[in-house]
């Protein structure tokens, strides 16, 4: 991504996607906040939020003219337009010069930047505590953020790296069928509720004992089983049941497992 210049009057962005994040990193660097004047596929149009101290329009997105009496203070301006034909935005008008005082609030760093920013510290850290999240980025970029916004940037970094508990749930039915077809021999069982309703039926439990697991219980284990369980975190919750054994070498020798709503007798 280009970083806005003051002579970078010729610079081309390929979309306004581009344009949107550019105008973004320069606004956060520099500790200044913008609002949209225009802001379509054609034409976008940032002035600086501190223009002066007439009352920001937030149901339009618009600036009136300036009637206070101090007049405008601030003349920072960026200005592009599309190309004839193509989907390339040129930028035709730039002021770059701030008069107004920095600050170290801004609307801009959200939690979708902190998240794409500090991606691979998330990646090699999933338990980064939000207070250390809060003192990284007033050190890296000189902004305070609230709790709750480091926290959500946590909860997308975590949603980026891991993926969606939901899209995988829906998925149970071929990492079943896909166990029993290159491990035959294994066993797997899923139950739901709701089949024969219009809506997505709704995941119960799953049950799972591959075949080298239950040989290996068999031919070499003693015959005693017990079982265990584990309490699922997240936004969907439940239990994940274990049952083990002790091999020759008194250590411990999974069997099958099971996920739950509870641990109860039925399950």
């Amino acid at each position: 991504m280009r970083k806005l210049t003051s002579v970078s009057l010729l610079y081309l962005f390929s979309n306004v996607t581009i344009l949107r994040k550019a105008l973004r990193v320069h606004a956060i660097e520099n500790r200044y906040e913008h609002y949209f004047l225009h802001n379509d596929s054609s034409r976008v149009t940032i002035q600086c939020r501190n223009r002066c101290g007439c009352k920001y329009q937030t149901k339009t997105s618009r600036m009136p003219l300036c009637t206070c009496k101090g007049g405008v203070k601030c003349n920072f301006k960026i200005h592009a337009i599309k190309l004839v034909r193509q989907q390339t935005l040129q930028i035709k008008t730039m002021k770059l010069q701030h008069r107004c005082v920095r600050s170290r609030e801004n609307k801009k760093v959200t939690a979708e930047f902190i998240a794409e920013r500090y991606l691979e510290e998330f990646r090699t850290n999933p338990t980064w505590k939000v207070k250390h999240i809060t003192g990284r980025v007033l050190q890296d970029l000189g902004v305070e953020v609230t709790y709750y916004r480091a926290w959500m940037a946590r909860c997308r970094a975590k949603l980026i790296i891991f993926g969606s508990a939901r899209e995988k749930y829906a998925r149970v039915w071929d990492y079943g069928k896909a166990v029993m077809k290159y491990n035959p021999g294994s066993y797997c069982n899923v139950v739901v509720d709701g089949i024969d309703h219009p809506e997505p039926p709704l995941f119960m439990r799953m049950f799972v004992c591959l075949r080298p697991l239950k040989y290996g219980f068999l031919k070499g284990c003693r015959s005693i089983i017990g079982v265990d369980g584990y309490h699922l975190k997240g936004a969907y919750r439940g239990q994940i049941l274990v049952v083990v054994s002790k091999d020759g070498n008194n250590s411990i020798f999974p069997i099958s497992w099971a996920t739950c709503e509870v641990e109860n007798r039925e399950n």
